[in-house]
């Protein structure tokens, strides 16, 4: 659950350092982490044990 958001927002931090653009690119990632998170927490919640 924290490797999604605090990866994107590293990725996105790196972006915006590359290009000099302000935090658009590390809220582009930081967003796309928690959503990529928040997936994983369903996909897991869903498997039956057997």
């Amino acid at each position: 659950m924290i490797a999604g958001p605090a990866g994107g927002g590293l990725i996105g931090w790196l972006f915006d350092r590359l290009i000099g653009t302000k935090p658009i690119f590390l809220i582009i990632f930081l967003l796309l982490g928690v959503c990529i998170a928040f997936r994983n927490v369903v996909r897991i919640s869903r498997e039956h044990p057997e």
